[in-house]
């Protein structure tokens, strides 16, 4: 592995896992994230998820909820308005009381008030109805950065008396709009000129991925995978300026740009996933996410989907700070 990046492991509570769906083309609308105090994060594909197929399920004597929500959890959203918590008995109003207006509010430009989440998260984990509940789903703007997606992991998995929600997982961004109604969408930048991933570390083979996990790097030049004898570049980023609004180009995408299937990184990890294949060490499998602090959670997302869909079951995720 090289020595450029500083891996700062996100100290966030154990939780567990919620299975995630593709179907046809599309990558997985939830994907899942577990996380221990050496940043531990697990996602599994399947279709067999209970969230997933809830459209289809038998009829349920359950009051209608949003798609979002996990059956054992809260759902957090994120926006430039602030914070929006619903929990299965209903939307969470302002101050946490009532179920009017945005549950934290957030002044244009301000900073996250994750301390007020955090109590928040305490007075409805005091809730006889909501005491059991470990999970929360998260959802927050394609732009989003990275570093106040790890706030929200922190802020709502525990404090000083106990756990409140560690159980992580990830929702969809929504998509892309316009800035008003009249106004017409950006005009995305061109890709890259596509060129082949460049291996850093000559013809060296690559390492056992159960042995050596693989690092996934997301930065503004690129993603890149690396193990303790390549580190190759899957997707160049230099150039493109609109990933915050539209996430990565079409040109890396299965199925067009609102796709979430990156296609270099999924055949990569395919090959990886080929050398446990044969000696039945799937479930094995783990990759590890460095995301630099102002990764677009659109990117990230994307990245994720792409790990759950190719079978890994593990991912860790880390803030990475190049030299």
């Amino acid at each position: 592995m090289t020595a450029r990046l500083v891996l700062l492991a996100l100290a966030i509570a154990a939780c567990g896992t919620r299975d995630a769906t593709t179907t046809g083309a599309s990558a997985p609308t939830v994907a899942t994230s577990t996380s221990v105090d050496t940043a531990t994060a697990t996602s599994t594909a399947a279709t067999s998820s209970p969230l997933a197929n809830e459209a289809t399920a038998a009829p349920s004597t359950e009051p209608a909820r949003d798609q979002s929500l996990p059956r054992g959890g809260i759902l957090v959203e994120l926006s430039d308005e602030g914070i929006t918590i619903t929990t299965p008995s209903g939307h969470v109003g302002t101050g946490c009381k009532g179920n009017s207006g945005v549950t934290i509010p957030r002044a244009h430009g301000a900073p996250v008030d994750f301390a007020a989440l955090t109590r928040c998260a305490r007075t409805l984990k005091s809730d006889p109805k909501l005491a059991t509940l470990e999970e929360v789903a998260i959802a927050a703007s394609r732009s989003t950065p990275f570093k106040d997606v790890v706030g929200i992991i922190d802020a709502t998995r525990s404090d000083s008396q106990g756990d409140l929600f560690p159980n992580a997982q990830f929702t969809t961004p929504p998509s892309s709009k316009p800035t008003s109604p009249s106004a017409p969408a950006p005009p995305r930048s061109p890709p890259p000129a596509p060129s082949s991933p460049t291996t850093h570390t000559g013809a060296s083979p690559m390492s056992d991925p159960v042995k050596d996990p693989p690092v996934i790097l997301i930065s503004k030049t690129g993603i890149e995978i690396e193990d303790e004898h390549t580190s190759t570049t899957l997707v160049d980023l230099r150039g493109v300026t609109d990933l915050a609004t539209f996430g990565l180009p079409a040109s890396v995408k299965r199925a067009g740009r609102d796709d979430t299937f990156i296609v270099p990184l999924a055949d990569d990890l395919a090959r990886r996933r080929a050398m446990v294949r044969s000696v039945g060490k799937e479930e094995a499998l783990r990759a590890m996410i460095a995301c630099d602090r102002e990764t677009p959670y659109g990117v990230f997302f994307e990245v994720v989907s792409t790990l759950t869909a190719s079978g890994f079951g593990r991912y860790d995720l880390m803030v990475a700070q190049k030299h």
